[in-house]
């Protein structure tokens, strides 16, 4: 069926709309949609694996991602999504989730996690910052 093809290319092939980029190495690099992570080699047509803790979008849609290696990427985006991929599993810190909370950008450094947004509003709009420890 459709939805069976789509949900397999989804594994294989870069695919959404690319909100970041991480080149932790000249071997590697990881691009983030809001389909999932994928690990592709640095030479890709667009295929690569994809590495994701749902069967079809994350919970928000993604727009930063960094890390400290190819085992320890966060990635942040709307909803106070912040998720973490230790190479084998994913850490989906669902107890933020605020559907008037949008993550724009990430840093990590260490233990370090600092998640950057903003709290929308046409006329009381205001900036937010994230900080945690892992």
């Amino acid at each position: 069926t459709l939805s069976l093809i789509f949900q397999m290319s989804l594994l294989d092939t870069l695919s959404g709309a690319f909100t970041s980029v991480y080149t932790p190495s000249n071997r590697y690099i990881y691009v983030c949609s809001h389909y999932g992570l994928y690990k592709a080699s640095s030479n890709t047509r667009g295929e690569a694996k994809r590495y994701s803790y749902t069967s079809s979008t994350f919970p928000g849609f993604p727009r930063g991602m960094r890390g400290n290696g190819i085992n320890d990427i966060t990635i942040a985006g709307d909803y106070t999504m912040i998720s973490r991929w230790n190479g084998f599993t994913w850490r989906y810190y669902e107890e933020l989730r605020n559907s008037k909370i949008h993550f724009n950008a990430v840093a990590q450094k260490g233990n370090l996690i600092a998640a950057v947004g903003v709290i929308p509003d046409p006329i009381n709009g205001k900036g937010i910052v994230y900080l945690g420890k892992r």
